[in-house]
């Protein structure tokens, strides 16, 4: 019984850390666990050349789910 009461407890103190101070539950822009709950919004670790400079690599469109499958030729009529 304690450790429900112990886990819920942590879980809403999770969920509220996340929330913004605006009127209504609203998630803030950057909060702990995003990589968990929106994987396609965290922010990937930056890596850099032997000057500092950062390396940009081109984004790359998230597959479809479950599965890619490349668009069909056109029909030939």
């Amino acid at each position: 019984m304690r450790v429900g009461v112990a886990a819920l407890l942590s879980a809403g103190v999770l969920l509220l850390s996340a929330c913004s101070n605006a009127p209504g539950l609203q998630l803030r822009e950057r909060y702990q666990g995003q990589a968990l709950f929106e994987p396609n919004l965290a922010l990937a670790p930056t890596e850099h050349d032997r000057f500092g400079n950062a390396i940009v690599k081109p984004r790359v469109p998230p597959l479809e789910w479950p599965t890619y499958r490349p668009p069909l030729p056109p029909r030939a009529e």
